[in-house]
């Protein structure tokens, strides 16, 4: 995930308020007003507790993602409401096992009442990605871009994947490599696609009542997301924050290490 980080004129709390930690293995990431932004994230949030308590385990991401589109279309329906600004993305790994896993596969334990005896893992599941628009519309994707300089990123998004998709990636040791590869690209193109909109129009969505100075000097945050059976919920999250262009290729290191 690679989303603007405000320049410093900006206060911190409309500097973070884009991009939600609405459960343990789910994050939401958003496009528009930031007050619509908080509602949608604290309703998730509160959707995916009440799954934990009345089923014993998370929601999947699909569910999650069809509450973001009811709860934007119902808005469209509703006499006396406006629909929410925001475009949305849910990102995080699916508890569902993922195929290839393992389940009969232990670790030792890293603490006091699990050093001498094994832990049984809970299957990670695999990573998922959904978009919904401010109509409701819930997209199942491989890769997508939303806000300002959208059409730049998804444009590198379609040609890094174009590439790969005409390669042979049947050796494993070769597609290993091959996908930290096209990882360190996707960050670096989609990253620099977001520098380069710099002039590009805002969303139809975006917030437009944030004051930005455009002569400061642009920064991002970058959201790498990976199966973690030792995490919460199986996912584990790693973030650089306010990453410029001269610190790109090492956070992109560091992310996917």
């Amino acid at each position: 995930v690679v989303r603007e980080a405000k320049p410093k004129s900006v206060t911190w709390h409309q500097l973070t308020d884009k991009v939600h930690r609405i459960d343990h293995h789910a994050i939401l990431v958003t496009s528009g007003l930031t007050g619509d932004s908080a509602a949608l994230a604290d309703m998730l949030r509160a959707t995916c507790l009440n799954s934990r308590m009345m089923n014993g385990e998370h929601p999947t991401l699909k569910e999650i993602a069809e509450a973001v589109g009811s709860t934007q279309h119902q808005l469209t329906r509703t006499d006396g409401r406006r629909p929410f600004g925001v475009s949305a993305a849910v990102i995080g790994i699916d508890p569902i096992p993922c195929l290839g896993f393992d389940s009969n596969m232990n670790i030792a334990g890293d603490d006091d009442r699990t050093a001498n005896r094994s832990v049984k893992l809970p299957p990670p599941g695999a990573p998922t990605l959904y978009r919904s628009d401010p109509g409701g519309t819930v997209d199942r994707c491989d890769y997508c871009a939303i806000g300002r300089g959208a059409e730049k990123a998804m444009g590198a998004l379609e040609s890094i994947m174009k590439d790969y998709n005409s390669k042979d990636n049947t050796n494993e040791d070769e597609g290993l490599s091959t996908e930290r590869h096209i990882l360190a690209e996707v960050i670096a193109k989609v990253a620099t696609a977001a520098f380069n909109s710099e002039g590009d129009s805002p969303s139809a969505e975006e917030d437009n009542d944030v004051d930005i100075d455009d002569s400061m000097p642009r920064v991002l945050d970058i959201w790498f997301i990976s199966t973690g059976p030792k995490n919460r919920g199986g996912a584990r999250f790693r973030v650089a924050r306010s990453v410029n262009r001269e610190s790109m290729d090492e956070a992109s290191e560091k992310l996917i290490q």
